[in-house]
């Protein structure tokens, strides 16, 4: 395994789902916040956003769980994705190949403002590769 990386956001939009050479693929967006202090200690806030694709009974299993603006943590590989468009160019992105989506849950949040949440979910398992 050459990369491992660890994103724990919102999911920007209703994942979808599609079939690869007879295997599901689940693809969502997932964004995170970063705080970041300016020279005069002001606080600014940027957003970062991550494509992520999980595949076979784990993507069908998001699919059915997940929807726009649910918190997950997603431990995967990055890997760089290249496809042509209609016109022939070819476009590349960097995506998350997840092999580990845990659902996570907001419960008690308000209480205990910045500790771990209380319920989560797992889908676990290894990258068809």
């Amino acid at each position: 395994m050459a990369n491992i990386t660890i994103v724990i956001g919102n999911l920007g939009r209703d994942p979808e789902t599609r079939t690869v050479n007879g295997t599901t693929v689940c693809n969502f967006s997932v964004a995170d916040d970063l705080r970041l202090q300016r020279a005069d200690r002001s606080w600014d806030k940027e957003t970062r956003w991550y494509n992520v694709a999980v595949w076979g009974k784990r993507g069908e299993t998001c699919a059915s769980m997940l929807s726009k603006g649910s918190k997950v943590q997603v431990t995967g590989e990055v890997t760089l994705r290249e496809w042509s468009d209609n016109n022939g160019v070819v476009k590349t992105n960097y995506e998350i190949n997840a092999w580990n989506v845990q659902f996570v849950s907001d419960f008690g949040r308000s209480r205990n403002e910045g500790s771990l949440p209380s319920q989560s979910t797992s889908v676990e398992g290894d990258i068809p590769f």
